[in-house]
């Protein structure tokens, strides 16, 4: 006896390319999504890289000046100190300051290149002046 085959009571047409379309379109929504996901990342402040740091062996002689950044007046430390500041590939200027002393710059190389810098700093030059007393008695 052959087996009776129930119909359905609806007729659905076949459609072969909807499995193709849905394909394609999901790649384009994960493509583009990607892309977009990952360019809203370069703006997301919880999604940096831990940034680099280098490690600057600050000294002086005599010790004890003051380490000012000059770009933005910031005063690091009072030497001998060890700072760690951003590795950005560029120099910053760092400039020592101690009372009787001539105020000296030093560049840096930030891109790793230094890591201790060492300044010796010159008393300031005292300035005399001579003084005549002139008698205008005579």
């Amino acid at each position: 006896m052959d087996p009776v085959r129930l119909k359905p009571a609806v007729e659905l047409p076949v459609r072969r390319a909807r499995p193709l379309a849905l394909g394609v379109g999901l790649a384009l929504l994960f493509a583009f999504g990607a892309r977009n996901y990952v360019a809203s990342m370069r703006h997301c402040p919880y999604a940096r890289v831990a940034q680099q740091t280098v490690r600057l062996d600050l000294a002086s002689d005599p010790p004890g000046a003051t380490v000012v950044r000059e770009r933005d007046g910031r005063r690091m430390c009072t030497t001998p100190c060890v700072v760690n500041v951003e590795a950005i590939p560029s120099l910053a200027i760092y400039r020592f300051e101690l009372d009787g002393h001539e105020s000296r710059r030093q560049a840096v190389n930030l891109a790793g290149g230094d890591s201790q810098v060492e300044v010796v700093l010159q008393p300031e030059r005292a300035v005399y002046y001579r003084v005549h007393n002139v008698d205008k008695s005579r």
